[in-house]
């Protein structure tokens, strides 16, 4: 159980470092970004708040309360990870102008990997 404590805590602390690491301030200076920005914010609130689900999810994997496969559990902090990440980068690269050349497709196509190699059955 400490293991998920701990991935919980790094993915919280890192979560805030990535938010807060560039000010939104300076960018924000038409009426039609700072709305798209405000909206896009409904996505990185819920994703960050079902990371939270997930980790349940996961306490109640490891404690036998819950039906669900490693696969799926490992999703259930893997998925909203992945939708946090895309909604930051939109919200910050494509309003900024600065990291449109990212290839966001890859950032996708690292989703499926992650969640294969992250299943919380091979730990314990």
């Amino acid at each position: 159980m400490l293991h998920v404590v701990a991935g919980g805590l790094l993915i919280l602390f890192s979560v805030w470092w990535l938010y807060f690491s560039k000010s939104a301030e300076d960018f924000l200076s038409s009426i039609r970004v700072p709305i798209l920005w405000g909206y896009g914010h409904y996505f990185i609130f819920a994703s960050i708040a079902a990371v939270g689900a997930g980790l349940a999810v996961n306490i109640d994997h490891i404690t036998d309360h819950t039906a669900l496969g490693d696969v799926g559990v490992s999703a259930t902090i893997t998925v909203p990870v992945a939708i946090f990440l895309c909604m930051l980068w939109f919200c910050k690269s494509v309003f900024n102008r600065v990291g449109r050349r990212m290839p966001f497709y890859l950032l996708l196509l690292s989703v499926p990997s992650l969640q294969l190699h992250s299943a919380p059955g091979q730990y314990y």
